[in-house]
């Protein structure tokens, strides 16, 4: 199992854009991604609960990645949140 944090800095948050983007990288491994915020905690493999996380901008997203191809998993989300993030910086 790998973890890490990340800070939302989308003025929108976790919105459906992003939310799809999370759901696509997580669909395409076989690894179980989970991610918590304020205390709930969705699988990456549901969009809707993604978005109903109501992430919003300066918070912070705990991920959890666990599986077979955890590290490439994790590599690739890593990858989308500094994308995701590089737009707003």
């Amino acid at each position: 199992m790998k973890q890490f944090d990340v800070i939302i800095k989308d003025p929108m948050g976790i919105h459906a854009r992003p939310a799809t983007m999370i759901y696509s990288v997580c669909n395409a491994y076989k690894s179980q991604v989970k991610l918590q915020h304020k205390g709930r905690e969705v699988f990456g493999q549901d969009v809707l609960a993604v978005m109903g996380l109501h992430v919003v901008k300066g918070d912070l997203l705990h991920i959890t990645v666990d599986g077979s191809d955890e590290s490439e998993t994790i590599e690739k989300l890593m990858e989308l949140f500094e994308e995701i993030n590089g737009e707003f910086e």
